[in-house]
């Protein structure tokens, strides 16, 4: 399998195994060959996935910079105004996302009892969530 990934034929794979070429294909043809070279090609996919995520989180903080200095520096309003929104956007204060949290904050019955003499606090707090398609209609 290795020698196939890296691009080697099957009569240098059948001389390296001392095989013949015959030998190789049955191996190939195998069903534990063909599960094995997925789970591996997706492994390899994965690490792959897993740098690429990494070597973007090392440029974030440059670029969350870079668009800040336009957000407060840039020479153009229309630019500023885009910066600043892609800032709030990203820090979770899109517009989608703040109504969902006026929402959420709507749902939430909080009781506070405070207790002066022992100094307690009792703090109860009980969450609902209400998504669209969970209220019934009346009637």
């Amino acid at each position: 399998m290795m020698y196939t990934m890296f691009g080697v034929g099957d009569r240098e794979i059948a001389s390296a195994l001392k095989c013949t070429v015959m030998e190789v294909e049955e191996i190939r043809a195998h069903p534990a060959y063909g599960e094995y070279l997925e789970l591996i090609g997706s492994e390899i996919i994965s690490a792959e996935s897993d740098n690429i995520t990494h070597r973007l989180a090392a440029y974030a903080h440059g670029a969350l910079d870079t668009v800040a200095h336009v957000s407060r520096n840039g020479k153009m309003e229309n630019n500023r105004l885009r910066a600043s929104i892609d800032i709030l956007d990203r820090g979770g204060f899109a517009p989608k996302e703040v109504a969902a949290k006026a929402v959420s904050l709507k749902n939430v019955l909080r009781i506070q009892v405070l207790d002066d003499q022992n100094a307690k606090n009792l703090d109860i707090q009980i969450d609902t969530e209400i998504e669209d398609g969970d209220c019934e209609e009346p009637g």
